[in-house]
């Protein structure tokens, strides 16, 4: 039976929920003043706005949803959970959705979905199972992070053949703050380090394409690349900025 634990709510941190519905009250805010028809006072609600409303209302209930779920429960379903988001990463490779080169959608039925993001779930759910039954203080030669360096790299493997090269950044960064608190010696992280410098550098001259490389470029040098290409969004905002200064335009003027 699914309930909510009274412990839970008595050590819940309501000051990080505090910020967490700040920051979405902003967002909401500046959402739909931007997304109002140009002049005033015409208002409505666009379906920008609408969709990002549904997103919330997902995103409470799988949040409501894992307060009443006994995180032992989950640890006991980390590898289905695990071995699922991989099964629908790779369904992803072979059957995807491509959209603007990507391969990153798959279709089930009427819904498309992103299956990338619940491979970030089942890595993290797994990689936490994991350290828990391997307490990462005790782990002190390289040969005791094999295996949790090949359950991080196969979701991200899997991304990176859908040619989602930000999305598998960004979940090898979750994935690696785990091994941050492994008690290695400082010669093998200079090692590690040694080896993660050699391979980017390997990457860079072989393993990425022209528009990663300009992507990368344009991230570290804005203004150096393409107004229309890598460099639009950023140019973009500084046209925001200078257009709008430190208040902006204005409400339902955005």
């Amino acid at each position: 039976m699914i309930a909510i634990d009274r412990r839970s709510l008595q050590h819940f941190d309501w000051g990080l929920l505090g910020l967490v519905v700040l920051v979405l009250a902003i967002g909401f805010v500046n959402l739909f003043s931007t997304t109002q028809p140009a002049p005033p006072p015409a208002i409505g609600v666009a379906s920008e706005f609408k969709t990002q409303l549904l997103a919330l209302a997902l995103g409470g209930a799988g949040w409501l949803a894992a307060l009443a779920i006994d995180y032992r429960r989950l640890e006991r379903a980390a590898p289905f959970l695990y071995l699922l988001a991989l099964g629908l990463v790779g369904a992803t490779v072979a059957f995807g959705v491509e959209i603007r080169g990507n391969k990153s959608w798959l279709a089930l039925g009427p819904v498309t979905v992103q299956p990338a993001e619940f491979a970030k779930l089942g890595l993290v759910v797994m990689l936490a199972r994991y350290f828990h039954r391997h307490p990462p203080t005790e782990m002190r030669r390289l040969i005791d992070l094999i295996v949790p360096a090949i359950l991080l790299m196969a979701p991200v493997a899997l991304i990176v053949l859908q040619r989602d090269t930000g999305v598998a950044l960004l979940t090898f960064a979750i994935g690696a703050t785990f091994f941050l608190f492994v008690a290695l010696p400082w010669r093998v992280w200079a090692f590690l380090a040694a080896l993660a410098v050699a391979g980017a550098a390997g990457a860079w001259q072989y393993g990425l394409k022209d528009y990663q490389r300009a992507r990368v470029i344009s991230f570290v040098k804005p203004g150096s690349g393409d107004s229309l290409g890598g460099d639009y969004q950023a140019i973009q905002s500084r046209i925001a900025v200078g257009s709008g200064g430190l208040t902006g335009q204005g409400w339902l003027a955005g």
